[in-house]
């Protein structure tokens, strides 16, 4: 039974902890200070408390089912060793109540204690006399110093109040400073927010003047050849073309061959960097946009297949059709 062990155990630490106590008293009380006397007090209460609140709920517990009988067989709940270590942990546990209750040894210990509390209460009394002593001194003192702060005090405060005065003044010019700092931040702001507005402008006004299409493209591929001068670079940027319409074409759904940053350095050797080169992108379809701020993008929206099917086949078909054209452009060049 898991509540008997905690019995007997609890009973055994009590037994050893109540002996090692007792020997300590009967051997080395007359010779302990009352620091050392006093540091018993804890223990006993402990010892105490422990036997109260944690081993004689167990103990009591046990006693009462020691008393019952089997409703069936009338015979004791315990069967004959258990009940033998029952009434054995019952008896040495009423035996450590008695002495904690009692023993000579308790009564000489809680002698002591008091003894020992009372020679220290005369101490602190002692003491606190001393203090008092000292403190009274302390004040007339204090008194005298005080008078000689408080002329101190007073010519503090008047150099304070200069100084206060002086920087109210530097205070009131920092604070013009900063109001012209806040302006100027306020102007450059408003100035800022005005060129991202009139570049946004400028952006959405490109973007619906391109001409996405063929006859777009074509305009595109006219600058571009005008640009180029060397026929193997614009061959290259018609191939570059022709490459980046057909991973579209291939895989329509993959977003990241309808997304190409403009400061890509790929994309500007071989396409951005020519005139014609963006008109070229915008006339395939692509927007220029700005994700965040100083980062363009040119970016293809692919229309929603299943919310509007004949969009998205116009769109595809738009896209086969300059990659004809594209394609046609290549062998011509």
């Amino acid at each position: 039974m898991s509540e008997l062990k905690a019995a007997l155990a609890g009973v055994e630490r009590l037994e050893g902890e109540l002996l090692a106590l007792q020997r300590l008293v009967d051997e080395q009380l007359a010779g302990l200070d009352t620091a050392a006397v006093l540091s018993l007090e804890p223990r006993l209460r402990a010892l105490v408390d422990s036997a109260e609140n944690e081993v004689a709920p167990l103990a009591e517990k046990l006693r009462q089912r020691s008393k019952m009988t089997d409703p069936v067989t009338n015979e004791p709940r315990f069967g004959p060793k258990t009940m033998e270590r029952v009434l054995d942990m019952l008896r040495r546990f009423d035996v450590i109540k008695t002495d904690l209750d009692g023993a000579p040894w308790v009564e000489r210990l809680h002698s002591a204690i008091a003894g020992s509390q009372e020679q220290e209460a005369s101490q602190r009394e002692r003491e606190m006399s001393a203090q008092r002593q000292l403190e009274e001194q302390r004040l007339m003192q204090q008194r005298a110093e005080d008078a000689q702060r408080q002329q101190k005090e007073a010519e503090e405060r008047e150099r304070q109040r200069v100084a206060k005065e002086e920087e109210q003044r530097r205070t009131a010019e920092l604070a013009r400073l900063a109001e012209e700092k806040r302006a100027e931040r306020e102007r450059q702001r408003l100035a800022e927010e005005a060129r991202i507005r009139e570049e946004q402008r400028q952006l959405d006004q490109r973007n619906a003047q391109a001409i996405v299409g063929v006859d777009g493209l074509a305009c595109a591929l006219s600058a571009l050849q005008h640009a180029i001068t060397d026929q193997n670079v614009y061959r290259q940027t018609l191939q570059r073309l022709l490459v980046l319409v057909s991973n579209i074409c291939a895989s329509p759904e993959n977003a990241a061959f309808r997304s190409i940053p403009k400061d890509n350095p790929h994309f500007h050797n071989d396409i951005g960097q020519h005139d014609g080169g963006h008109d070229a992108l915008l006339s395939l379809g692509f927007r220029e946009m700005e994700p965040e701020a100083g980062k363009r993008v040119f970016v293809m929206e692919e229309p929603n297949l299943e919310e509007d099917l004949d969009k998205w086949s116009n769109w595809f078909d738009g896209l086969k059709v300059m990659k004809e054209f594209l394609e046609e452009k290549r062998k011509m060049a």
